[in-house]
């Protein structure tokens, strides 16, 4: 339970910030090569259409079932329905006990070793903060040694709400604690940790020797030579209007970032 002496919380997302879970790697190959080889359609065609669907229900979420929005049970369940294939819910929780183990997923950025530096102090408390649903991230935070970094686990299913709605951190919000929010999605991990009072760290692990050398502090303005590399963040035709307060290359700077925040 947050107690006073945990001043700052931070939350923290997943997938491309502290960790590489096996859906990429394996999961999606395996179960696409399944669907496309009791049809006619490839392995290409079923990811464009389950992605797809995806994709629009994240443009359009029924607010009656938020967790199906990024559940791949159902998505891929529901897009196998339309074409007559065969896919039983309940089928990706046991594939993902079954590859979360390397080469299948990774840590990213030596993660365990920042968590635990930013937990030294003893004033913080560490949330994690993601659009996956907990049957697909707690086995793979469990393998890698992530899970018991953490103090709490905000993610649809647990809370009610995708994490791109303010109300998925509102436990948080009205505790008067200084709130940093560490990610790697301009939308997820940007702007809207900024429409809560947060304060937005960007993980960008570019290697520009100019840009690494430059003070964490120095490098939200340049994000933009960097787009590409930027989950969500605007097309050319469109301005980011809200940077983050500033980009870690590595996490290993994260615990040096959040202290100069708290002063």
């Amino acid at each position: 339970m947050l107690q006073a002496h945990h001043k700052t919380v931070i939350f923290f997302d997943l997938d491309g910030t502290l960790m590489v879970n096996p859906f990429n790697r394996q999961i999606f190959p395996e179960v696409f090569a399944g669907l496309a080889a009791q049809t006619g359609r490839s392995a290409d065609q079923w990811a464009l259409e389950v992605f797809g669907e995806n994709a629009r229900r994240m443009a359009d979420p029924d607010p009656a079932n938020f967790p199906a929005t990024m559940d791949w049970d159902d998505i891929i369940a529901t897009v196998a329905a339309w074409h007559g294939a065969t896919f039983q819910r309940g089928t990706l929780p046991p594939l993902v006990e079954k590859y979360a183990v390397p080469p299948y997923i990774n840590t990213l950025d030596d993660a365990v070793s920042a968590l635990r530096k930013l937990r030294e102090p003893g004033h913080r408390w560490l949330v994690v903060a993601s659009m996956g649903l907990s049957k697909y991230q707690n086995p793979v935070m469990k393998a890698l040694g992530l899970y018991d970094c953490f103090d709490d686990f905000l993610m649809p299913d647990l809370n009610g709400y995708l994490k791109t709605d303010p109300r998925f951190y509102e436990r948080y919000t009205a505790s008067g604690r200084q709130l940093i929010h560490v990610g790697d999605n301009y939308i997820h991990d940007v702007k809207v940790p900024k429409q809560i009072g947060a304060h937005p760290v960007l993980r960008l692990p570019v290697r520009d020797e100019h840009f690494v050398a430059l003070d964490p502090f120095k490098r939200p303005p340049l994000i933009g030579e960097y787009g590409a590399m930027i989950q969500f963040y605007p097309d050319s035709t469109h301005h980011a209007d809200v940077l983050p307060d500033a980009v870690v290359v590595s996490l290993q700077e994260l615990p040096s970032v959040v202290a100069r925040l708290e002063r």
